[in-house]
Formats: C-alpha cells, structure tokens, sequence
C-alpha cells in the first residue's frame, strides 16, 4: 500500500516538498502540507491537468512518487545542475540564444 501525505509524520512530509505526487487529480508537484485547526487536511500541489495551476488536494488522496525525480528540492532550489547556453543562427540570419536547466535527475 502506498504512504499517503495523511499517513506521514509532519518530518516526512515536509520532506515530500519538491517532489512529485499521484493525486486524486493525476500527477502533481507538492508545494506544502496544508492544514485546518492543527490538523493535515489538504496539501497544495501545482498540478498539470486539467490545465496548468495551483491547486489544494485531499492529503489521504495524495501520494508522493519515489520511483520519480525530484521537481525541485524541499528549500525550493532547482536540483543539482548548471545553466546550457546554445546559439542558433535563425531563419532570418540573426543567432538566437537559449538557455536550459540540466539537471543531475539521480533517484535520491
């Protein structure tokens, strides 16, 4: 049976922060534990369906999935990593330059 965000002591969820979690919803990214009157209620997730946005979710209908890699780390900062910088000559003759986040996206 899968640990649920309700099923974690307040140590381990604040942990699960960064990571990603099946919901209710499908595939999210916990943002932080969310609760009523001292009590784990909901978590508030940035979740990718049906659209793109911040969203609270039942904590019991929350899991975190270990078998994927961290979204970001529980501080926030991006996982291990460097900026990519490449330059492109584009149809019109000018370069264009892009940048990307690669990450070190090792299972913990």
């Amino acid at each position: 049976m899968t640990k649920t965000l309700a099923d974690m002591t307040e140590e381990e969820r604040a942990e699960c922060v960064g990571m990603w979690a099946e919901t209710s919803n499908g595939l999210g990214i916990i943002i932080e534990p969310f609760y009523t009157d001292g009590v784990l209620d909901t978590t508030v997730v940035f979740s990718l369906k049906p659209e793109v946005k911040i969203e609270q979710r039942i904590a019991a209908y929350t899991a975190p999935r270990y078998d994927l890699p961290r979204a970001w780390a529980p501080d926030g900062a991006p996982p291990q990593g460097e900026w990519e910088y490449t330059e492109c000559l584009g149809m019109t003759g000018e370069y264009t330059c892009r940048r990307r986040w690669v990450g070190e996206w090792g299972l913990e």
